[in-house]
């Protein structure tokens, strides 16, 4: 005789009973529940992880340091280049960013998460409310937001910084990006850059 039992719960008696081991499908209907709960968001969690994944992708025959230069404006990625050769890590050219000159990456904050668009402002996500401060370039200097600006319906803010910033060159602010398909004028917008 099986002398290893647990307590389980019979819905038809609404109480616990002791159980062999062995049996199954004998639980209690939270516990029931509390499964289809989680059998039902692993995937959603799943899929919201693959989406944050995708955001940094790179090759692997490229070197990172190659999308690093890019990003940071250093090394053959100067602002205003043209014609920019890429090597992969044997040395050989895999291609060239040749549609477009180089961007000024410099207004974008050293962490990535705004951009200076007036010595005192700058521009960003409402949603991204975890940062209270900026530094632009070398990082020696660091700007504490003083108004945040949240849009009350979209998600956008322009925070006040609380003192000028005097090391970069604020990005140039169009009215493109505004309106609908804009972006599709493939003669105006040859190439699309992203930091």
């Amino acid at each position: 005789m099986n002398k290893v039992y647990s307590l389980k719960y019979c819905p038809v008696t609404g109480g616990l009973i002791a159980v062999s081991e062995l049996a199954r499908r004998v639980i209690k209907k939270t516990c029931r529940r509390l499964t289809h709960i989680l059998l039902a968001g692993i995937p959603a969690i799943c899929l919201c992880y693959s989406q944050i994944s995708l955001a940094g992708i790179v090759r692997s025959d490229i070197a990172y340091q190659i999308y690093r230069d890019f990003a940071e404006n250093k090394g053959l990625f100067v602002p205003g280049a043209n014609d920019i050769p890429v090597y992969d890590k044997d040395g050989k050219l895999v291609g060239r960013l040749g549609k477009a000159p180089m961007a000024d990456f410099s207004s974008v904050s050293s962490n990535g998460v705004a951009t200076l668009v007036s010595p005192q402002y700058i521009v960003s996500v409402k949603h991204n409310g975890g940062y209270r401060s900026v530094s632009f370039g070398n990082g020696k200097n660091t700007y504490s937001l003083v108004d945040r600006n949240n849009h009350p319906s979209i998600d956008f803010h322009a925070p006040r910084l609380n003192k000028l910033v005097t090391e970069v060159i604020p990005s140039a602010v169009t009215s493109e990006g505004t309106k609908a398909n804009a972006y599709k004028y493939t003669e105006r917008y040859t190439a699309f850059y992203r930091v």
